[in-house]
């Protein structure tokens, strides 16, 4: 569903989340990519389960509301 690069940052002073995921990807505007950014916590415990997650959370948010 998505290749890319994942960045995995080390975070110091959150109160609940160690690490963090990141990346970006290309949206209709070149110009404006889209940047996601995940924490490690949960059970998120991987760039692979932060981007499944972030993909699934897009998906509801733009799936058509039944009335």
């Amino acid at each position: 569903m998505w290749e890319g690069i994942v960045e995995v940052f080390d975070l110091k002073g959150h109160p609940k989340a160690t690490r963090a995921y990141a990346w970006a990807y290309e949206t209709d505007n070149p110009k404006k990519p889209k940047h996601v950014i995940v924490l490690h916590m949960g059970p998120i415990t991987s760039p692979l389960l932060a981007v499944q997650a972030a993909i699934v959370q897009e998906f509801r948010e733009n799936a058509p509301t039944e009335a």
